[in-house]
């Protein structure tokens, strides 16, 4: 795994957005938004997995208003359907590194990385570690 020391590096740069940066954003974490804000407003291409958007609606006690604004949220990246393509390459990175640790959803989310050429920006670099030819990034 490679690793971005700074987000500003990643200037006009495709980023692939984990779920945890949204959560923390959606919890009123100003780290979070900031964040998300300078990356957007720097011009990157920002990506998000269609299994982000999963983990967004899985939250508990998520009202009307909660489903409105990860809507609109969501609404403003570029989503990243799962396909045949990053499924088999997930699959190979599961195979390859389930033993320390790596679950089928960050397979997925490294492979939708990986495939459309993205850094992935996640506060868990522990789960991303031993993929190797992942550029990732920790945002905060």
């Amino acid at each position: 795994m490679l690793i971005a020391r700074d987000w500003k590096s990643t200037l006009m740069n495709k980023l692939l957005i984990d779920t945890n940066v949204f959560i923390d954003h959606l919890r009123g974490y100003s780290k979070a938004t900031e964040f998300l804000l300078q990356v957007f407003e720097a011009g990157n291409v920002i990506h998000i997995s269609t299994l982000t958007e999963m983990e967004l609606f899985a939250g508990r006690n998520i009202s009307k208003e909660d489903t409105t604004e990860i809507v609109n949220l969501i609404s403003k990246f570029e989503v990243i359907p799962v396909n045949s393509k990053i499924s088999r390459k997930a699959g190979e990175l599961l195979r390859l590194f389930k033993q320390n640790g790596l679950s089928p959803i960050d397979a997925l989310i490294a492979s939708s990385a990986i495939s459309s050429e993205s850094i992935l920006v996640t506060k868990d670099l522990k789960h991303f570690s031993p993929v190797k030819g992942l550029l990732t990034l920790q945002p905060y």
